[in-house]
């Protein structure tokens, strides 16, 4: 275990492990950002109990600060819509399935430009959103009238929304929340009983076997694991635990729709790569995908 300080000694500490409390970890890969011109290293290390993968020390001034400041607020909103369409249509298909969505109650957390939640509210959703952005979450309710509150947890709805929320959505959100555990005991305070929880997150087996192989071919490379936003590194095996023991039955467990992302030279071996997974999890169920999509709900 190394716990050689290599951030700024004021504002990191090293943490336990949010799964199981262990203090006991290895690092398993350094990532590099540059900030004010000065190269950060940031540990990823794995619990040497149980297996968590995360990063450590950990920011405790707070996570999301790249999220704070948005230099065009459209163009994050276009892209927000654009880029993940198929993972919204998706979660909503799965939805009207399971409920008459008329004035049921939906709060996206991290909604951002509230592109999602204009969407589920076109499907009958009575939807509301909490943002840490203050652009974007101005976005959100003056340019498409939504109830969105800036804020970077969830405590201020605990008090007035216990038990309130039908659905309770987090799209690429919580591997940026340190204390992962606590926040989803508490969106389980938020859900009615049955209440469903829906999540799309990296796996951390892919994301981290590219960042090694980036880091093979082009050691000089800055975040290629996302270094300082990406703080927990999910499997499959720690985010069924987690929310096991968080009050959630998983119910839907399956490689997330693909990303539409902007066309690149990588572009037709994503889109391979996709289409392999899918196969592979159809005959083994194994998801070797880049990122899960998950349905739980919430024990009565």
């Amino acid at each position: 275990m190394n716990r050689e300080v290599i951030v700024d000694k004021e504002n990191w500490k090293f943490v336990d492990c949010n799964l199981c409390g262990s203090t006991g970890f290895k690092t398993i890969f350094k990532d590099k950002i540059l900030c004010d011109g000065k190269e950060v290293i940031f540990n990823t290390v794995k619990c040497v109990k149980c297996g968590f993968i995360y990063n450590n020390p950990l920011n405790i001034t707070g996570i999301g600060n790249s999220f704070k400041k948005i230099e065009s607020i459209t163009n994050q909103a276009q892209w927000r819509i654009t880029h993940k369409i198929n993972i919204y249509f998706h979660a909503l298909e799965i939805l009207s399935k399971m409920y008459d969505l008329k004035d049921k109650n939906l709060l996206d957390i991290g909604c951002a430009c509230g592109s999602f939640l204009d969407m589920a509210r076109l499907f009958g959703f009575k939807a509301k959103g909490i943002e840490l952005s203050k652009q974007q979450a101005a976005y959100a309710v003056n340019q498409l009238q939504l109830d969105v509150i800036e804020a970077g947890t969830v405590d201020p709805l605990i008090k007035e929304h216990r038990n309130f929320f039908d659905v309770i959505t987090m799209w690429d959100v919580l591997e940026h929340i340190p204390n992962a555990k606590s926040t989803l005991q508490k969106i389980s305070c938020l859900l009615v009983p049955g209440g469903i929880l829906m999540l799309k997150i990296p796996n951390s087996y892919f994301q981290i076997t590219k960042a090694k192989l980036a880091r093979l071919f082009f050691p000089n490379l800055y975040k290629v694991l996302g270094a300082g936003d990406h703080v927990i590194h999910f499997t499959e095996k720690s985010i069924k635990k987690m929310l096991l023991d968080t009050g959630f039955e998983v119910k839907i467990f399956e490689n997330s729709k693909r990303d539409l992302a902007q066309y690149s030279p990588f572009s037709i071996f994503q889109k391979a790569y996709y289409k392999m997974a899918l196969i592979v999890e159809k005959l083994t169920g194994m998801h070797i995908g880049n990122y899960y999509f998950i349905v739980a709900k919430k024990k009565s």
